[in-house]
């Protein structure tokens, strides 16, 4: 029977609590390993008195030392299997002990940059990209009514669209008794004028950012009405009564009324309406 192989500890023993935990499993292994051996001397024990032991000549045996060796063998089997309960109460032991982390290890490489997320849509995307859209549909030397969020703007009644700014689609220019004005879109609250009856706005689409909390729910609301007076900020626009709402679309809602200077057409900025009234 070959001896166990016991681990080279050194005097001074530096261990962590894993190794240790490793060690006493190790332990547990070498025992089985031990008792394996044992178990095996004993099957040898018994062949050599039955004669059975390949390459040995074992003397005749008598039914007193067959049972004599039976009971010794009984003895050791019965003493291993206490020792394998009591192996079996130390694994389980072991097992439940938690392990303790180690230290944190160096930072990885960077990985690589992943792709853009969506963008938060804004007032732009939402309210002067599609009423630039509108102005596009509006032939030049056209008479329009255009309001403005800031209320000490001249009366924009009746004044002759030029066209837009050569910076872009984003600056409408107008001519007003001779005299030429730039506005930007996104100070424009409003435009009126019958040319706008066949004007056709974008559908809604779901937004995000600053257009889901103000044009979004405003949009919803219109669609489920179909007269409504309606007061816009800043001038040209306010206390718009007795509309009706022919359709709502993207950051607008175009109306059917008496809308002063002779329009009876008219599309409004959602993102500049204040209140809405009367509504059915």
């Amino acid at each position: 029977m070959s001896q166990s192989n016991i681990p080279n500890i050194t005097p001074e023993i530096s261990v962590t609590r894993d190794d240790a935990i490793n060690l006493l499993l190790s332990s547990i292994a070498l025992e089985e390993l031990g008792l394996s051996h044992i178990i095996n001397a004993e099957g040898e024990k018994l062949q050599y008195v039955l004669g059975t032991l390949p390459g040995v000549s074992s003397p005749t045996a008598t039914i007193s030392d067959i049972l004599t060796v039976n009971g010794s063998v009984q003895d050791t089997i019965s003493a291993i299997t206490k020792k394998e309960f009591i192996l079996e109460n130390k694994l389980e032991s072991i097992l439940s002990t938690p392990s303790a982390n180690g230290p944190t290890g160096p930072t990885g490489p960077t990985g690589p940059t992943g792709p853009t997320g969506p963008t938060q849509d804004t007032a732009c995307d939402c309210c002067v990209e599609p009423l630039a859209e509108i102005f596009e549909q509006i032939p030049e030397d056209s008479l329009i009514t255009i309001g403005s969020v800031d209320t000490n703007t001249v009366n924009l009644q009746n004044v002759t669209f030029l066209g837009f700014s050569s910076v872009g689609n984003f600056i409408v220019i107008v001519n007003q008794g001779g005299n030429t004005i730039a506005l930007p879109l996104c100070q424009v609250t409003a435009v009126a004028g019958d040319v706008l009856e066949d004007a056709e706005l974008q559908p809604q689409v779901t937004s995000t950012g600053e257009c889901a909390c103000c044009e979004d729910p405003v949009a919803e609301f219109l669609s489920l009405y179909s007269t409504a007076d309606i007061d816009v900020n800043g001038s040209g626009f306010n206390n718009l009564q007795n509309l009706d709402i022919l359709e709502v679309g993207e950051g607008l809602v175009k109306v059917e009324g008496n809308l002063g200077a002779g329009n009876n057409f008219a599309v409004l900025s959602l993102c500049h309406i204040s209140a809405i009234s009367n509504f059915e």
